[in-house]
Parts: structure tokens; sequence; C-alpha cells
């Protein structure tokens, strides 16, 4: 019956080269950097949309600023 071999020493091995070169740092800033790009994209959206129901609310405000 073989023997099991013991699990190696250190950190668990990962084959893709991406990974295995970037620290626990790299990872967390990149997560983070994903993270405030999605909250940035959302931003964005939710003042589109508001802009959108300002211009259907108050028609003509924007090209004619007299109004």
């Amino acid at each position: 019956m073989a023997k099991m071999m013991p699990a190696r020493p250190g950190p668990p091995r990962c084959h893709h080269k991406e990974n295995r070169d970037e620290s626990g740092l790299q990872q967390a800033l990149r997560e983070n950097q994903r993270l405030i790009l999605a909250v940035i994209a959302q931003g964005l959206l939710v003042a589109s949309v508001e802009y959108v129901q300002f211009l259907t609310d108050y028609p003509g405000t924007v090209s004619n600023p007299e109004f």
C-alpha cells in the first residue's frame, strides 16, 4: 500500500503564471480596483438616469435656460 505524501510546506502552488507572480497585496489591490471601477460605473449609470428623468420632468430647461 502506498504511503500518503505529506503536504508541501508554504503557500499552495499555482500553475497560472499571473497568479504565481502576484503577491497577496497585489491581488488585494487588483480586487479593490475592480470594486472601485464598478462603483464608478454604477454612479455614472445612476447619474445618467437622473439626468434623463430631469429632462423629461422639465423639458426645455437645458436647451433654453431662460425658460
